[in-house]
């Protein structure tokens, strides 16, 4: 090796060692030509200029391409801010601009393009308070909630990211990192909150006594019966099923753990599986109940129904395969009973 080679080699690593940029990021820096920063500035130049011209989208495209067209001496991967802070800063107060405005052009578009929209602006650009205001419309819903959650996620991330690879935030990306973390606690806790409502109701559900909306719904029911019972005559040919009402439970049960399901996937991953647990647990309950013999085979069908569809929503096909089996079993006695009953009735009709 010759001395002017290790002079090179030397002078390269005094160069890094003295850079703010170096640490883990300084090996994907090294491979930036030196005339990166100046190409960058150009960009910016351009950047600004589209902008003024009236062409949002245009601008944070270009601004995008330059953030990932910086020239290099070999084919790796290269972080903008390895342009140094001051243009860092630059772009950065650039891209605030630019997605403050997009962001204003996606809350006037309304439902055409949706809040989630304008929070992707706002948080790509740092706007807190425009953020914050959008947060607030889309904390109501389990949807709007998971949007912030990834969202913020995301961000936080990125910005982690950048200080694992050895680059220093800028003051403002300090302060932002802090609000970001702030907004995605307070969802989070939001959707806990939420969640554990709904599965307080729905357990409330299945433990209280018989509310006046379920005996209206009960006699409603029964009332049918006995209009087509008194039509043919024959109070035998009713469909009985004293199981209607567990029925009717699990229907309003499984609608309630759907939300929460929707609300917990804001949470955790044990959240959900705690949802879908229950799930299963409910559809068990109901397994057991539908394997009692002294049960007509209506109640017993239902009861069947009502644990494949808890089942289905909780995607555990073990369990569906066994509701569907408990309902062949039932199945054929069944049939003849509806086959007999229907026979009867047409010889009613004809009568």
């Amino acid at each position: 090796m010759t001395r002017v080679m290790l002079r090179q080699i030397v002078f390269a690593a005094s160069c890094l060692l003295a850079s703010p940029l170096v640490s883990a990021a300084g090996q994907n820096c090294a491979a930036m030509e030196a005339s990166g920063p100046q190409w960058f500035a150009a960009q910016l130049d351009k950047v600004q200029v589209t902008y003024q011209n009236g062409n949002n989208q245009g601008a944070y495209q270009q601004l995008r391409e330059a953030m990932y067209g910086l020239p290099r001496r070999v084919d790796v991967s290269l972080d903008a801010r390895c342009v140094g802070t001051a243009q860092w800063q630059r772009m950065y107060q650039l891209r605030r601009t630019i997605t403050a405005t997009l962001g204003q052009q996606a809350e006037k578009a309304g439902e055409l393009i949706g809040p989630e929209s304008a929070l992707d602006w706002y948080v790509r650009g740092d706007n807190l308070d425009a953020a914050r205001r959008v947060i607030g419309q889309l904390t109501a819903t389990a949807g709007g909630a998971a949007a912030i959650v990834n969202r913020l996620h995301s961000e936080i991330g990125s910005l982690d990211h950048a200080q694992e690879l050895g680059f220093e935030l800028l003051p403002d990306e300090r302060s932002a990192r802090t609000s970001w973390q702030k907004e995605l606690d307070g969802a989070i806790s939001y959707a806990r909150k939420r969640t554990a409502e709904i599965l307080e109701k729905e357990s409330d559900l299945l433990t209280r006594t018989v509310t006046s909306k379920e005996e209206q719904l009960e006699v409603i029911q029964e009332t049918r019966q006995a209009i087509v019972t008194g039509i043919l005559g024959d109070e035998s040919l009713a469909v009985k099923n004293e199981a209607q009402r567990e029925v009717n439970r699990a229907q309003a049960s499984l609608a309630m753990l759907v939300a929460a399901q929707d609300w917990s996937q804001s949470v955790s991953a044990d959240a959900t599986t705690r949802v879908i647990d229950r799930a299963v647990m409910r559809g068990n309950a109901l397994m057991a109940q539908a394997g009692n013999s002294k049960l007509s085979l209506e109640a017993r069908a239902s009861l069947y129904g009502a644990a494949d569809n808890y089942f289905e929503f909780a995607g555990n096909g073990a369990r569906r395969q066994a509701a569907a089996q408990g309902l062949a079993a039932v199945a054929p006695a069944l049939q003849a009973e509806r086959d007999a009953r229907s026979a009867r009735i047409d010889e009613r009709g004809q009568s």
